[in-house]
C-alpha cells in the first residue's frame, strides 16, 4: 500500500497547486478592464482615431481668414505696348488710336491679401466626410474592443473548466490507480490473468494521460491569457479564477435579444453607406458657387533707375469686396460619377440587411444547439453518478472475491467515456453560450 499512499500524496499536490494555492482572487471584469487598458492594438486604434478628429479639425480650418505676404521686385527690359482710342478724349471724337507704353524699367510690389470664407458647400461636404471616417474609426476600436473582451471572457472561461477538469481528471486518477492496486494484489495471490491486470493498467494510464492533457490545457489557456492582459503567467497561475462571474454572465446570454445597434459588422456597413450618401451630397455640390470676402492693401513703386527707395515713388493701393467664385464645368463625367455613388450605396445597404439576416439565422442556430446541449448533460450527469456508485461498489466486491476483473474493468472505461462526455459537452456548451452573447451584440452591455 505505500505506492498507494505515495500516488494520493502526488495527486493531492496537484489539487492544492490549482485549487487552495490559487488564494488571489481575479474576477472575469478585472481581466477585461487590464487587457482594453494595456493592448496594444486597442491603443493604436485609439490613436487612429484622434487622428481621425484631428483630420476632421484641420478642415474646419478651412473657413478661418486666409491671410498672405506677397513682394516682387521686377526688371521691365521691354515694357509693353497699348493701344489707346486716343481720339476717343476729343470733341468731336474721332477714330484715331496710338501705341503707349505704359510702366517702367523698374517695379515693386509689396501687400497682405485677406480672404475670408463665407459660404463653401465644398468645404462642408469634406468636413461631414470627415465626422464620418472618424465615426468609421471609433467603430474600427469599438469592434477591436469586443473582440478583445470575447477572447479574454472565452479564455477566462476555459481556465476554470479546465481547473475543474484538472480536478476530475485526478480524482479519476486516483480511483483507476486504486483498482490496479486491488488487480495487482490478485495477481500476487495467483488468482487474476496478467491480461486482466495489464487492461486495469491501460484504463489508468488512460486517466493519467486525460489529467496530463488536461493540465497542458490549463497552461496553454494561463499563457493565452497572458498575452491578451499582458499580466504575468506566474500571476495568472496563482490566480483564483471565479465561477460567480461567469454564472452571472451565462445567466444574461441565456435571456439577451438581438441588437443590430450594436453588431460591428452591421454597423460599420451602414457607416460606409452614410459616408457613400454623404460623398453624392458633396459630388451634387461641387459646382456650386463660393462666397466670400476679399481685401488687398499694399503698395507699388516704379522706377526709371535701379533705386529702391527712391523718394516720391511708392504709391498706396488697395480694396475691399465681394468674391464669387462659380464654376460651371469642371472638366469631368459627372453625371456617371453620380451614378457610380449611387450603385455603391445600394450594394452598402443590401449588404447590411443581409448581414442581419445572417446573424439573426446564426442566432437561431446557436439557440438550437444550445438547449441540445443543456439537454444532453443531464442524463451524462445522472450517468456518472449512477457509474460512480457502481464502481465504488464494483470495487468491494472484486476485493472481496465475488466479481470477476473483466466486469471492474469494463465498468471504468465506461466510467471515463461519461466523465469525457460531461467535459467536452460543458465545454462545448459554454463556448456557445458567450458566443451567442457576442453574436447578438450583447457582450459590451453585460461586461465593460
Amino acid at each position: 500500500m505505500n505506492g498507494l499512499k505515495k500516488y494520493t500524496a502526488l495527486f493531492l499536490l496537484c489539487l492544492i497547486s490549482v485549487g487552495l494555492y490559487a488564494q488571489t482572487p481575479l474576477s472575469l471584469d478585472s481581466c477585461v478592464k487590464v487587457a482594453l487598458k494595456n493592448r496594444a492594438s486597442i491603443k493604436a486604434l485609439s490613436q487612429d482615431q484622434l487622428l481621425a478628429a484631428l483630420k476632421t479639425a484641420d478642415l474646419r480650418a478651412k473657413y478661418w481668414p486666409q491671410v498672405s505676404l506677397n513682394y516682387n521686385y521686377r526688371y521691365n527690359p521691354i515694357i509693353q505696348t497699348s493701344i489707346v482710342p486716343v481720339g476717343q478724349f476729343f470733341q468731336p471724337a474721332t477714330d484715331e488710336v496710338r501705341a503707349i507704353r505704359f510702366g517702367t524699367p523698374w517695379q515693386q510690389n509689396a501687400g497682405a491679401t485677406v480672404y475670408q470664407p463665407l459660404w463653401d458647400a465644398s468645404i462642408a461636404s469634406q468636413v461631414a466626410e470627415s465626422k464620418i471616417q472618424d465615426r468609421l474609426k471609433q467603430l474600427d476600436r469599438e469592434n477591436a474592443e469586443n473582440e478583445l473582451r470575447y477572447e479574454v471572457v472565452k479564455t477566462y472561461a476555459n481556465i476554470w473548466l479546465n481547473q475543474t477538469r484538472i480536478t476530475d481528471s485526478a480524482l479519476d486518477t486516483l480511483r483507476s490507480f486504486q483498482s490496479v492496486q486491488l488487480m495487482k494484489a490478485r495477481l500476487e495471490e495467483g488468482r487474476l490473468l496478467k491480461t486482466e491486470y495489464n487492461k486495469a493498467r491501460v484504463n489508468h494510464n488512460h486517466a493519467l494521460e486525460n489529467y496530463q492533457l488536461a493540465v497542458t490545457e490549463f497552461v496553454k489557456q494561463i499563457v493565452y491569457l497572458s498575452y491578451l492582459t499582458t499580466l504575468p503567467v506566474d500571476q495568472l497561475l496563482r490566480a483564483n479564477y471565479q465561477s460567480e462571474s461567469l454564472v452571472s454572465l451565462l445567466r444574461e446570454a441565456d435571456k439577451t435579444e438581438l441588437n443590430p445597434q450594436r453588431i460591428s459588422a452591421i454597423n460599420q456597413l451602414q457607416g460606409q453607406n452614410e459616408l457613400v450618401q454623404q460623398q453624392l451630397i458633396g459630388e451634387r455640390r461641387k459646382n456650386k458657387p463660393t462666397v466670400g470676402v476679399e481685401g488687398f492693401f499694399g503698395a507699388n513703386q516704379f522706377a526709371n533707375t535701379f533705386n529702391p527707395v527712391a523718394k516720391d515713388s511708392w504709391y498706396l493701393a488697395s480694396y475691399v469686396g465681394l468674391s464669387v467664385k462659380w464654376n460651371l464645368l469642371a472638366g469631368e463625367n459627372r453625371a456617371n460619377h453620380l451614378q457610380q455613388l449611387g450603385i455603391q450605396a445600394t450594394s452598402l445597404s443590401l449588404q447590411a440587411e443581409e448581414q442581419e439576416q445572417l446573424v439573426r439565422k446564426d442566432l437561431l442556430e446557436l439557440d438550437e444547439t444550445i438547449r441540445t446541449q443543456q439537454q444532453q448533460l443531464i442524463p451524462v450527469e445522472e450517468n456518472i453518478v449512477l457509474f460512480k456508485e457502481s464502481l465504488q461498489i464494483y470495487q468491494e466486491r472484486f476485493n472481496a472475491g465475488k466479481l470477476e476483473a473483466n466486469d471492474l474493468n469494463s465498468m471504468e472505461i465506461d466510467l471515463q467515456k461519461e466523465i469525457l462526455k460531461q467535459q467536452d459537452t460543458k465545454i462545448q456548451l459554454l463556448q456557445n453560450q458567450l458566443k451567442r452573447l457576442f453574436t447578438s451584440g450583447n457582450l459590451a452591455l453585460v461586461i465593460q
